[in-house]
């Protein structure tokens, strides 16, 4: 039940975490060193569910 719960929440902040970042100006993305396609990517690593399933 634990990991049911901490998966939940870790899908709300990875979709949290992909909404700011979006609404980022492509500067402020290219100051953080980031590019618009990679947020997905990038709050899936930060919480640790690694890459998607597709690009395995």
């Amino acid at each position: 039940m634990a990991n049911i719960i901490k998966k939940i929440c870790n899908d709300m902040r990875m979709k949290s975490m992909r909404r700011d970042l979006s609404t980022l100006s492509d500067g402020e993305l290219n100051d953080l060193g980031i590019h618009r396609g990679q947020i997905p990517d990038l709050a899936r690593y930060f919480y640790g569910a690694g890459p998607r399933p597709d690009s395995i």
